[in-house]
């Protein structure tokens, strides 16, 4: 290589000291009126590195104090100490170790800096923008690679240039401060031309020789966030460029491949001196397996990889940590070993060899979300994969199927340990997935967890593979149990009909959860479950319905901290609890009928119904209705106008009556029925329906609201019984037909009528203008049944 550089050609050689008959010099070649650097040169390719006595020799200052200039071929040392000598001397980037401050991270591959030096430049130019623009007025309408100025905070002003536009909004690069965001057009002015000589002063850098780690395409967002930490808090970082400069391929900016290290300081013995070395970070995110190193087949371990459009994704928002994959990222998610010619071909990195384990799974960062369960184990244990998972588990499934498609199991693949990570086929749907060994069993099979599923399922050795990829998403289900739910048995288990009766009502079906209680790391999630296909409570049918599990609550002592737990009995689990408001009255005539709506369904034949009015009331009930429902349809306004102004509840009592936040974020009244430290279960008075709510979402409820009627009012449907009454349970498919029939229906009203005013009053619900109950088809179908 030096022969090829060096050969008939004219070479400045500069002296710098003569030691053990060695002559330390600096070989500079010149070639058409430019001067090259041979030991930068030879650093660049990746065929040498810098010595720290080479630096010595060469810099007599401070490290990072010069820049050496191209200026006429001549090689000259200056300290960039003005602004003027910024726009004289240009751009040129030393190839040696220069102290540098990071200002942004965009990512492993885009991290903004500026070299230390320039400080007093930079603080110069922000003095000249802020006196520019007090006679600049008006914005302008710049085109994609202009720069221009950009406020961004009040009265501060950055040098930028404009990289994309969307939707009036530009994608601007502050080529002074560093980082990447959007800007609004009104937020862009015209630079002067005095401020447009001066180059930029912060330097576009990405990691060299790392790539992302198990084979991603993008960096994952918490390689971003350790590398943004790590550099924020070191107060002083060093740069060593590292191979040519490049285009980033999205935002079009230059990136500048270097090493970035900062010092630490080793105390010495008693008798030692203190010593500082160098820690490389680019090594540290590798040793932390937030990055892998890159090998470039054929070359050197050290050199550089080249930069392709196929190396990641987009950077302007940065990949979180789990990340929606894509088919696209198939190309290089498995290390193939056939690539496109025009690409550089990675090294196959046994991952597994240090892989211990998958990604824990994600708590979820909303109270509320819809998920799909995919298991139900024999303790309880509800697996749900949230709806914002269901395409990355597509995507590795059919990238597990392109990977192993027609392979034989190698050696490794036949030698298996509890504990290890494995691509393993679940026979069902003959596809692979990511599991955990669990248990070696006899003839050579494997007790295996499909670990993004749940279930368990005996793997033979030959659908197992070590080909360890999306090591870095994390596991996309999440476990949960039913929120203070219990087995109604003395033994406390859960027997196998009920599992399998949940399992068939909830698996692979759309659910709201609804997380209950503050979730904490390695335990399951205590949830509420809602069946939106029949908007079935799980909860409220195994409680109250099935009457095969109970609810165990923790009760705040009166006396101590303390939470004592009280199992609800028989009586405190009536279907119609009393609210302490006064009635809503029902007519005594059974041959008078009024318009209802179905609010709540407790079982086939226990409901809520509310009156229903139109503009005028056409039978005297609903004419007598008409005040009491004018004054709560005002009363609801009136509190959802500016719920803030009632005071909050900090202590709130059982039977007290309160407003309470709905997930509409709507406010209703609710009646406390039982309470912990942190939150209620209540009913709303106006709905029937039983929430479980924070006691930061109660406030007081005003007095005019405790003088008007609960809305809602607990009734059975007369006669209607189950079909079977030796069992005297209620089938699910039962109660999946009354929501349908009452309230999952177009009819907005029935028309009802009181057959008993015992309590709670029986009543018969018909069609709008019929005599038709509106519940004879589930009779008809045997679903229910009428007790003569």
């Amino acid at each position: 290589m030096m022969t090829g550089i060096l050969e008939s050609q004219k070479i400045l050689v500069m002296f710098h000291s003569y030691e053990d008959e060695k002559a330390l010099v600096n070989l500079s070649l010149h070639s058409d009126g430019c001067k090259i650097d041979c030991g930068d040169r030879l650093i660049q390719l990746g065929l040498a590195k810098s010595s720290f006595k080479r630096l010595e020799k060469l810099h007599s200052k401070k490290l990072g104090s010069q820049k050496w200039s191209q200026i006429d071929g001549k090689n000259e040392a200056c300290k960039y100490e003005t602004l003027a000598e910024v726009k004289k001397l240009g751009g040129y980037i030393s190839r040696n170790k220069e102290e540098v401050t990071c200002l942004a991270v965009t990512s492993p591959s885009c991290i903004h800096m500026r070299q230390t030096s320039m400080s007093t430049v930079f603080k110069e130019l922000q003095d000249k923008l802020i006196q520019e623009m007090q006679t600049i007025t008006s914005s302008v309408s710049p085109e994609i690679g202009d720069v221009c100025i950009a406020s961004y905070k009040p009265s501060t002003y950055a040098r930028v240039k404009l990289l994309d536009v969307t939707d009036q909004e530009f994608l601007v690069h502050f080529i002074d401060c560093g980082g990447i965001q959007k800007v609004k057009q009104a937020d862009l002015f015209k630079l002067p031309e005095g401020l447009a000589e001066t180059k930029p002063l912060s330097l576009s850098v990405r990691l060299a020789d790392i790539i992302p780690p198990g084979g991603q395409m993008a960096w994952p967002g918490i390689s971003k966030d350790c590398l943004e930490e790590l550099l924020s808090n070191k107060d002083k970082l060093y740069m060593t460029p590292h191979g040519d400069v490049q285009q980033h391929p999205d935002f079009k900016i230059e990136v500048i491949p270097a090493y970035i290290e900062f010092t630490e300081e080793k105390l010495g013995g008693p008798f030692e001196a203190n010593s500082v070395t160098f820690v490389s970070v680019n090594e540290l995110l590798i040793q932390e397996g937030l990055a892998l190193p890159c090998q470039v087949r054929g070359h050197s371990p050290t050199q550089n990889l080249p930069y392709n459009e196929e190396e990641r994704k987009s950077e302007i928002l940065y990949v979180p940590a789990i990340r929606e994959l894509t088919t696209l990222d198939l190309n290089n998610a498995f290390g193939q070993k056939e690539c496109d010619q025009s690409m550089s071909s990675y090294d196959e990195v046994n991952v597994s060899k240090y892989f211990s384990g998958w990604i824990p799974c994600e708590l979820p960062v909303s109270s509320v979300f819809v998920a799909y369960p995919s298991y139900v184990d024999d303790r309880g244990i509800i697996y749900l994969q949230p709806l914002k998972n269901m395409e990355t588990l597509q995507t590795m499934s059919e990238g597990f199927s392109i990977l192993v498609a027609n392979s034989l199991p190698s050696d490794d693949d036949l030698c298996w340990s509890i504990g290890d990570p494995v691509i393993a086929k679940f026979f069902i749907d003959n596809k692979w997935h990511r599991a955990t060994v669990l248990k070696l069993l006899e003839k050579g099979n494997v007790l295996v967890q499909f670990v993004d599923y749940g279930n368990t399922d005996v793997v033979m050795l030959s659908d197992l593979r070590r080909n360890i990829v999306y090591d870095q998403v994390p596991i996309q289900c999440c476990k949960a149990v039913l929120y203070q739910t219990e087995p109604r048995n003395m033994q406390g288990f859960w027997q196998t009909e009920v599992l399998d009766f949940i399992h068939k009502s909830i698996v692979e079906k759309e659910c709201l959860v609804t997380v209950m209680e503050t979730p904490t790391p390695g335990k399951p999630l205590q949830v509420r479950l809602l069946v939106k296909e029949h908007n079935l409570d799980v909860i409220s049918l195994l409680v109250n319905k099935m009457k095969v599990c109970k609810i165990v609550k923790p009760m705040l002592s009166l006396e101590e901290d303390s939470c004592d737990v009280v199992v609800e009995d028989e009586a405190s689990q009536m279907d119609f609890p009393s609210v302490n408001l006064p009635s809503l009255s029902l007519p005594n005539n059974p041959f008078e009928k009024f318009r209802v709506k179905v609010t709540a369904i407790k079982d086939p034949a226990s409901v809520y119904i509310s009156p229903v009015l139109f503009s005028e009331g056409t039978s005297g009930y609903e004419c007598l209705l008409e005040s009491s429902v004018a004054a709560y349809q005002s009363f609801f306004f009136l509190v959802n106008s500016d719920p803030s102004s009632y005071a909050s509840v900090k202590d709130p009592q059982i039977g007290g009556i309160y407003l309470g936040m709905f997930s509409t974020e709507e406010w209703y009244r609710v009646q406390v029925i039982a309470k912990t430290q942190s939150q209620i279960t209540a009913m709303f008075v106006d709905t029937g329906n039983l929430e479980d709510i924070l006691v930061k979402n109660l406030r007081e409820c005003p007095e005019i609201g405790l003088n008007i009627p609960a809305m809602a009012v607990g009734v059975k449907l007369h006669q209607v019984v189950p079909p079977n009454q030796s069992r005297n349970m209620w089938s699910e498919e039962a109660m999946r037909a009354m929501i349908d029939c009452l309230m999952n229906t177009n009819e907005k009203s029935f028309l009802t009528s009181v057959k008993s005013m015992e309590s709670p009053p029986q009543v018969e619900l018909y069609l709008e203008g019929t005599q038709k109950l509106a519940y004879a088809d589930l009779i008809a179908s045997g679903l229910v049944a009428i007790q003569v």
